[in-house]
């Protein structure tokens, strides 16, 4: 999953480098509070742990289909039709993928008080 958040003047998205599977954990290592510049306008942002979002990352998931598939044919001619199970994995890793964005996306952090 990648994490981004939207520029305050020209609404495009910004990605961001930081990784974290959850807003708490983001807080923990980053601050409650980021300071990005934008690749598109060159203003600099402020944005707080609640205004950024997650997306899935769908390259990954093409190549784990990808490896699933070849070893799916592979293991279908060696071991016979148990191989094809091999192709799920695609799937399972989407849903897994998905369930995190949705959880991270969800979350959201108290604010404190100035």
């Amino acid at each position: 999953m990648k994490l981004y958040t939207t520029c305050s003047s020209c609404y495009k998205n910004i990605k961001l480098k930081q990784k974290a599977t959850t807003k708490f954990e983001f807080q923990r290592n980053f601050g409650e509070e980021i300071e990005l510049n934008c690749n598109h306008c060159g203003t600099s942002n402020t944005k707080h742990v609640n205004r950024i979002f997650a997306k899935s990352e769908w390259f990954w998931v093409l190549i784990s289909f990808g490896i699933s598939v070849l070893l799916s044919i592979l293991l279908f001619f060696i071991i016979g039709g148990i191989g094809i199970v091999f192709i799920s994995v695609p799937v399972l890793i989407t849903f897994g993928q998905q369930k995190s964005i949705n959880a991270f996306n969800r979350s959201m952090i108290p604010r404190r008080q100035k």
